[in-house]
């Protein structure tokens, strides 16, 4: 097959073109035939990559369609809403923050956290409107999408959808706003406040002051709790005041701040009395009215208060703590003597003395000399005893002192250097007739006096002593007073097993317990039933006592431990001269660490720790002698 080279219409073997009669040459022809059809082919291209050059421009054009999406999901406000919703239906307080913004006017100082967010997170559900305020995010979500130029004026309400700037130049960034409170603090004109918190700060508002009171405003505020320092200058020195307050979502706290001053009136039934503010003394002018001693605290804060209070005494100081409540006006110092330190040594000892000496006086009623350094100068007791003593009918005393007993409470000071106190005394009562020898008595005998002393020369001096009309004494505490050359060895109830052992109450018992033992009894807590068992044979009797079984001797009992019936888990020791009291014991070894009624026994026990060991001394009740001592491990 072949083509015309004149006009190119398909030609065979024709000698002449049948289109346009110009001659065809046959070689053309044949060649055409010969000649296969070329078509055209693509030659890929085989040249290397330069990947160093392309991936920086893949990373760019990677990241920039990450920021594209991103700009792209942030410009969606009802994603924005979608999401606030999420976090809040999972506690989700980071994405919340994320989320937040506030108003541009107080960005500066609103520093919104992750702590924050987790406050107005709490804020909205406790709040009870979660789904109204997400509905509402919602429909303004709707309105920016149906008009994206428009602009919300939401300025007014607590959570918002807001434009919050560009994300790449031309993507609306959208926020929910939410916007602070601002509260108003009131008080007096003399208050300074402050506040620590970042962000927040306080400014006057004139237009809402006056003459006695001052209005400010602070803000911006989160939900949750606040903290304002309010600083008054008072005669107390610079007092600083913290009120504490709570903010709800969306409230405008009203603060009032009542920090006023006052003056106090002060009353003492001491002269030398002393008042203290936070340690340091106040100072203040004492007089005398009316038997009391006043004086006025002026210009201190109209706040709970703490003073210390202390007086001097003929006793030692008597110290006080008082608290003065916002609007108490009185200050009262009604100081106890009974509180002095030295009150129970001074007057138990004297009492003591003076008691003994009467009883060597009215054993022969011949001299009163040795009543002398107990009567003050000028008093009629003196002459009065000296009348007994020419006094023909006179009887003599043969009976004992027993007692003395001494109601602390009931003393009180009538001057500086004179007082009053109720007296308890227990005699056995006998008397004498020098005539005839017979003797008569009323046995025990408690007879109650008040007496009047007076302090001459540093020591006190019976003025007066008399009975009252009419006595009750249990409305009396009368504690009894340690006697003089009181039984500080008190054997057991009989001579111990071996003939030697002694119970020995003294003021070493203790520094001897703490060893294991008590003091004139052989075996201590490290001895072996079979020890004792060996050394004093078997005991009189073995019963069963208090989880365990005791192993009775003459004046002293062991007991086993539970968990070895060979070891020992406590002694005790029973004296019979029973003359040791509750207030000797606390006299000899000071207060215990623990007394009461034991509930087991129904003894008033005295408690005492001695290393490992705890001592108890048992009686019968308050008031009477001694009736056991014992020794165990402490628990």
């Amino acid at each position: 097959m072949g083509f015309c080279n004149q006009c190119g219409t398909q030609v065979d073997l024709a000698k002449f073109c049948n289109q346009c009669g110009t001659p065809v040459m046959q070689t053309e022809v044949i060649q055409a035939r010969q000649t296969p059809l070329q078509t055209p082919s693509v030659q890929l291209w085989k040249g290397n990559i330069n990947w160093k050059k392309i991936a920086p421009l893949l990373a760019v054009l990677v990241v920039a369609g990450g920021f594209y999406l991103m700009g792209k999901a942030s410009s969606d406000p009802e994603k924005i809403a979608e999401k606030f919703q999420r976090s809040l239906e999972t506690n989700d307080e980071k994405t919340l923050l994320s989320l937040l913004a506030v108003p541009k006017q107080i960005e500066p100082q609103a520093v919104l956290t992750e702590e924050n967010a987790g406050k107005l997170l709490k804020a909205i559900k406790m709040s009870g409107k979660t789904e109204r305020f997400v509905n509402q995010l919602k429909e303004e979500a709707i309105q920016y999408k149906e008009n994206p130029d428009t602009d919300l004026d939401n300025d007014d309400q607590v959570l918002s959808l807001v434009k919050n700037g560009k994300t790449w130049l031309f993507f609306d960034q959208f926020k929910v706003q939410y916007a602070p409170s601002f509260g108003k603090i009131s008080t007096t004109p003399n208050v300074r406040l402050s506040t620590v918190e970042k962000g927040v700060q306080i400014k006057e508002e004139p237009s809402g002051s006056s003459v006695n009171r001052k209005t400010y405003e602070i803000g911006p505020l989160l939900p949750g709790e606040h903290t304002v320092q309010a600083k008054l200058n008072s005669s107390l020195g610079e007092f600083t005041h913290e009120e504490k307050f709570e903010v709800s979502l969306g409230e405008e706290p009203q603060v009032d701040i009542r920090l006023q001053m006052k003056q106090v009136s002060v009353t003492s039934n001491f002269k030398d009395v002393r008042i203290y503010y936070k340690e340091k003394p106040l100072a203040l002018a004492f007089k005398q009215s009316w038997g009391t001693y006043e004086a006025v605290l002026r210009d201190i804060p109209a706040v709970p208060l703490e003073f210390t209070i202390k007086a001097d005494t003929p006793f030692g100081e008597i110290v006080e703590n008082q608290t003065l409540e916002d609007f108490d006006t009185y200050l009262s110092f009604k100081g106890k003597l009974s509180n002095a330190p030295n009150i129970r040594t001074t007057l138990g000892k004297f009492f003591v003395d003076y008691n003994q000496a009467w009883v060597k006086y009215a054993s022969t009623k011949t001299s009163t000399e040795i009543l002398k350094p107990f009567i003050a100068p000028g008093s009629t007791q003196l002459q009065k005893f000296e009348r007994e003593i020419s006094d023909s009918s006179k009887r003599l005393f043969v009976g004992q002192l027993t007692g003395v007993a001494i109601d602390y409470s009931s003393v009180k000071l009538e001057k500086d250097s004179e007082l009053t106190v109720s007296v308890k005394e227990t005699y056995d009562d006998k008397w004498k007739d020098p005539l005839t020898g017979q003797i008569t008595g009323n046995g025990k005998q408690d007879v109650y006096w008040i007496y009047k002393l007076k302090l001459v020369n540093g020591e006190w001096k019976i003025l007066e002593n008399y009975q009252p009309f009419f006595w009750f004494p249990q409305t009396g505490t009368f504690e009894d007073v340690s006697m003089e050359g009181k039984q500080t060895e008190i054997q057991s109830t009989a001579k111990l097993p071996d003939g030697k052992g002694k119970l020995r109450i003294d003021a070493t018992f203790l520094k001897t317990a703490a060893s294991g033992k008590l003091q004139g009894v052989p075996f201590g807590m490290d001895s072996q039933i079979k020890d004792i068992h060996q050394t004093w044979g078997k005991p009189k009797k073995v019963e069963y006592y208090e989880g365990s079984n005791a192993h009775f001797y003459p004046g002293v009992m062991f007991r086993e431990n539970e968990l070895d019936s060979n070891n020992l888990a406590g002694i005790i020791a029973y004296p019979d001269q029973q003359s040791l009291k509750l207030a000797d014991v606390k006299k000899l070894f000071g207060s215990p660490s623990e007394e009461g009624v034991n509930d087991l026994t129904q003894t008033y026990d005295l408690y005492y720790q001695a290393g490992q060991y705890e001592v108890s001394f048992s009686f019968p009740s308050q008031f009477e002698a001694l009736k056991s001592v014992s020794i165990h491990t402490r628990d």
